[in-house]
């Protein structure tokens, strides 16, 4: 239910259910300000932050975001919370989002629009999943 009601609130497109997530923490908040005001201003309609503390999911609403708060947090094996320990962890996250039906578009708090992926000409998105993700450029070549 929680899910449903904050894809109503992202703006998501009721037949095309896409919706841009990024997950993060109150680790980087200055980063996720600088991400969240990129997707304003390059008019993504659709974009969702899943935080993982109340810290960030104050943040996320006072800048005037959307977002779906986590109780838990990512945890690796060793006990690491950071980014590099984490980041394989976070594609659970998107389970909720899959089971109602929503193609969903990963993006790290590192990654600059410069336009609304899914309104774009020449399209950007393959549309042949349901989860993209924003691989690290280092990886181009073996990240699909």
């Amino acid at each position: 239910a929680a899910v449903c009601e904050t894809v109503r609130r992202s703006g998501v497109d009721e037949r095309a259910r896409e919706v841009l997530i990024a997950i993060s923490n109150r680790n980087i908040l200055s980063m996720l300000s600088l991400y969240m005001e990129g997707v304003r201003r390059a008019g993504v309609r659709h974009s969702v932050v899943v935080t993982l503390d109340a810290a960030t999911t104050k943040h996320v609403q006072q800048h005037g975001g959307v977002t779906l708060a986590h109780e838990h947090v990512l945890r690796a094996k060793g006990g690491g919370t950071d980014g590099h320990s984490t980041s394989g962890l976070k594609f659970r996250l998107l389970v909720p989002w899959l089971k109602v039906g929503c193609n969903v578009l990963l993006s790290d708090v590192d990654v600059v629009y410069l336009r609304d992926p899914f309104q774009s000409s020449p399209p950007l998105l393959h549309r042949d999943s349901d989860v993209e993700a924003t691989p690290p450029r280092h990886l181009l070549d073996t990240s699909y």
